[in-house]
C-alpha cells in the first residue's frame, strides 16, 4: 500500500515572509509601470518648451527702422543720332540715399520694403569730329550728372536663421520717380587747327520727355524701374546690405528743335549699394 504525501507544513513566520517578499515584488513593478511625479513634470516641461518653440517658429515677425547707404552709381550710356562717329564712357559717382526699411519675416523666407530717398547719377566722358564745310569740327565732353529719386525697392529674402537673423540673399525689383537734379559742364568745342572754347557751367536736371532749344534746364525722363539682387548679414536690430541695380527704363529725353524732334542719348541706370539699416519691431502670431 502506497504510503500517503505528507503536506508541507510552513509556520505563520514564514508565511508572513512570503507575503511580505510578493508585495514588495508587484509595488516594484507598479513604480517602473508608472512614471514618477518628477519625470512627469519634466515630461510636461518638455513637450511645453517644444510647443513654444513651434510656435515662436510660426509666428510673423515684422520690424522697421532708419536706412541709410552709399551708391556707387553710373550708366549705360549711348548717343547713336547724332549722324557722325562719336565715343562715349561712363564713370561712377559717390552719392548717398536715406529713408526707411519694413521687414515682415516668417521663418526663413523675409518680404523687405524700404521708401528711399536715393541719389543716382554718372560722369560722362566723350567726343566726336564732324567734317563741317571745309573745315572739322570738334568737341570733347566731360559732364556729371547728379540724379535725385524717390525709390521704392522691394524684395524677397531668403535668411539663414528663421528669425531673420544671420546670412541672407534677396532679390527683387524697384520703381523710382525724378525728383530732379543737376549737371556739370566742363567741355570744349571748336575746330580742328582754328579755335578751342571752353565751356564751364551747370544746368539743373528735370523730369520731361523732350530737351527744349534754348531752355537752361536738361531733361530726364520722369520713371526709372529695374532690377536689383544682392546678399546681407542681419545681427540684432542692424540689418547690413550689397546689392547690385539694373535699371530696364531708357531715362534719356529726345532733342527738339522748332517741334522737330532730333537726336535722343540712351542710358540706362547701373548702381551698386551698400546700406544699413537698424530694425525694430514685435512678432506677432500668424493667425494659424
Amino acid at each position: 500500500m502506497d504510503e500517503k504525501q505528507k503536506p508541507i507544513m510552513t509556520s505563520p513566520m514564514t508565511r508572513t515572509f512570503f507575503s511580505l517578499a510578493l508585495a514588495a515584488t508587484i509595488c516594484q513593478a507598479q513604480a517602473q509601470a508608472t512614471p514618477s511625479i518628477g519625470d512627469t513634470s519634466r515630461q510636461t516641461l518638455v513637450k511645453r518648451d517644444n510647443i513654444k518653440a513651434r510656435a515662436t517658429q510660426a509666428r510673423t515677425v515684422f520690424s522697421i527702422g532708419p536706412r541709410v547707404g552709399l551708391n556707387m552709381a553710373t550708366a549705360k550710356y549711348a548717343d547713336n543720332d547724332t549722324g557722325y562717329p562719336t565715343h562715349f564712357s561712363t564713370a561712377a559717382v559717390p552719392r548717398l540715399e536715406a529713408g526707411l526699411q519694413a521687414n515682415i519675416c516668417r521663418q526663413h523666407v523675409a518680404l523687405q520694403a524700404s521708401l528711399l530717398y536715393s541719389q543716382k547719377g554718372f560722369q560722362l566722358n566723350g567726343g566726336y569730329e564732324r567734317p563741317y564745310k571745309d573745315q572739322i569740327d570738334f568737341a570733347i565732353f566731360h559732364e556729371t550728372y547728379f540724379l535725385n529719386y524717390l525709390t521704392l525697392p522691394v524684395s524677397i529674402a531668403y535668411t539663414q536663421k528663421s528669425n531673420s537673423q544671420g546670412f541672407q540673399g534677396f532679390a527683387g525689383g524697384y520703381a523710382s520717380i525724378l525728383l530732379g537734379g543737376r549737371v556739370k559742364y566742363d567741355n570744349v568745342l571748336g575746330v580742328v587747327g582754328i579755335s578751342r572754347n571752353i565751356y564751364k557751367f551747370e544746368s539743373s536736371i528735370r523730369a520731361g520727355r523732350y530737351n527744349k532749344y534754348k531752355d537752361d534746364s536738361y531733361y530726364s525722363q520722369r520713371y526709372d524701374a529695374g532690377l536689383q539682387a544682392g546678399a546681407g548679414y542681419r545681427y540684432g536690430h542692424a540689418l547690413m546690405q550689397v546689392s547690385y541695380s539694373v535699371g530696364l527704363a531708357n531715362l534719356g529725353a529726345r532733342f527738339i528743335v522748332n517741334n522737330i524732334p532730333l537726336r535722343r542719348p540712351s542710358y540706362y541706370s547701373r548702381t551698386l549699394q551698400a546700406s544699413l539699416s537698424y530694425l525694430v519691431g514685435a512678432a506677432k502670431p500668424s493667425g494659424h
